[in-house]
């Protein structure tokens, strides 16, 4: 009878270092996850083969969460070489394992990411309905920065259906619970989209007012991702109120930091705003090179969506 108390103590201690030892495993994967989102935007290749991996290890063991991480990422490299068919395959499997866990922060973001996929594949009101399930989840949540960026994204959505009414109305929504979170960043984004809704109503001064804020916020960030279409808008702008010198300036600016930064579609938008720049100033002997490179540049993009 007195030894019995022993074989329970050395069962508890193989319980708690079998634990501990999966709780480590499990962080030591979480950590792998974060390493190859970093890389999504870098080395979509190197990235897609790791996640990859780790979902293979994640389904043998029956981790369901970690699956649905690996089916976002992976969804999010096909996001990113707009194979928007293949990215939503993906998206909809990390949603439906998301969904099944209860996991409701996960998911009403997965539903952020499947929206802005069929709002960039130009089916805005899917997206919009998208959008708006993501804002209830995030509102049963109180997740105040999640309710903004469905603000944000249902604002565009109606932006692009021309209600520009309840497009500004969303838009400022978002502006409100990002200034009471002090999201610099968050302000950011939603200036440029308020700059995109003057710009289509064609008052474009207001436009040149929130679009320079809204870089002015990035650079104080030194988010140079962000700054670049910023800064292509800018041009635009400037292009459309007859002002070319200024126009050629900002979208040489932005063509350069694009290259800079390996962002071969923002790259392909600024030659092709830099050849309408050029053509209006009746300099078509230069439309040369923006127009080869932006082809050279659709031949990556084709070339990356084949493999």
């Amino acid at each position: 009878m007195t030894g019995q108390p022993f074989p329970k103590l050395i069962l508890l201690l193989l319980a708690i270092g079998l634990f501990g030892t999966q709780a480590f495993a499990w962080q030591n994967t979480q950590g792998k996850l974060e390493h190859t989102r970093t890389l999504i935007k870098q080395n979509p290749d190197a990235a897609f083969l790791q996640i990859k991996r780790l979902l293979n290890e994640a389904l043998d063991e029956q981790d369901r969460y970690t699956a649905a991480v690996c089916y976002e990422q992976i969804g999010e490299v096909y996001y990113y070489q707009a194979a928007y068919s293949q990215a939503l395959d993906n998206y909809y499997k990390a949603e439906k394992l998301f969904r099944n866990g209860k996991h409701m922060a996960e998911l009403a973001n997965t539903l952020i990411k499947i929206g802005e996929t069929y709002y960039y594949n130009r089916q805005y009101p899917v997206a919009l309905d998208i959008f708006e399930e993501s804002l209830q989840i995030y509102t049963a949540l109180g997740n105040r920065r999640g309710i903004a960026d469905a603000y944000g994204h249902i604002g565009q959505a109606y932006e692009k259906t021309k209600n520009y009414e309840l497009a500004t109305k969303y838009q400022n929504l978002a502006l409100g619970e990002l200034t009471h979170a002090g999201d610099r960043t968050g302000m950011a984004k939603i200036y440029e989209n308020i700059g995109s809704i003057y710009e289509d109503k064609l008052q474009l001064d207001s436009a040149l007012h929130y679009f320079t804020l809204a870089l002015e916020l990035n650079i104080k960030n030194n988010n140079q991702m962000a700054q670049i279409e910023i800064i292509n808008n800018l041009g635009d702008v400037y292009r459309k109120t007859d002002r070319y010198p200024e126009a050629l300036q900002y979208t040489r600016r932005a063509a350069q930091l694009a290259e800079t930064l390996n962002e071969p579609y923002q790259l392909a938008s600024a030659y092709r705003d830099l050849a309408r720049t050029f053509g209006l100033m009746g300099q078509y002997v230069k439309l040369w090179k923006p127009t080869s490179t932006t082809n050279t540049c659709s031949k990556k993009i084709s070339k990356a969506n084949s493999n």
